[in-house]
């Protein structure tokens, strides 16, 4: 996975897109079927439960390929932040390095920290220790690692705070727009 929308994805490094709902599925489907054709192993954190396989179909992988494709993602689905934290504290290392996999993909990262029952205190110490894990291991492997986020509306303060931590990390892109930063 060296490029994507004209921007390199650089080992050793995190890029972030700014996106809705279903522009993190079509945009992971496309970085998927990118990877495939190196028969790599994906990593894929699905943070937003938006991983959906039939939209490989519309970024050229045929009804065969689809099953080999399938076949070399590693996916993991937490549906609480408190999971998310526990799946990059503890198995990530583990799964990548038994997979020999070289990308990690975690889209809609954001998506579960929009909980009005959620302090922004707590939801800012579990999101930077999230991101902490996954810089580390981003940088111990060389991985070429993307994140997806939404913006939220409703939680505004609370989506300004995560995209900012983004931006300490990585480079934040709006997915088929403009760069909002550049980070390291």
């Amino acid at each position: 996975m060296s490029e994507l929308a004209g921007d390199a994805i650089a080992p050793g490094k995190i890029i972030s897109y700014l996106t809705g709902f279903h522009g993190a599925r079509d945009l992971t489907a496309q970085l998927v079927v990118r990877m495939q054709r190196g028969a790599q192993k994906v990593v894929l954190i699905d943070a937003g439960n938006c991983f959906h396989p039939y939209l490989f179909r519309r970024h050229g992988l045929t009804k065969g390929e689809l099953y080999g494709a399938l076949e070399n993602i590693l996916i993991s689905r937490p549906f609480t932040i408190h999971q998310l934290r526990s799946v990059t504290d503890s198995g990530l290392k583990t799964v990548l390095a038994e997979s020999a996999s070289t990308s990690l993909l975690i889209p809609m990262l954001t998506s579960m920290f929009y909980d009005e029952d959620l302090r922004d205190d707590e939801a800012l110490a579990v999101f930077r220790a999230i991101l902490s894990n996954v810089v580390s291991v981003t940088k111990e492997r060389s991985l070429a690692t993307v994140v997806t986020a939404e913006p939220n509306a409703f939680f505004a303060r609370r989506s300004e705070m995560l995209v900012g931590e983004l931006e300490e990390v990585g480079k934040v892109m709006r997915w088929g727009g403009q760069s909002r930063a550049s980070g390291t």
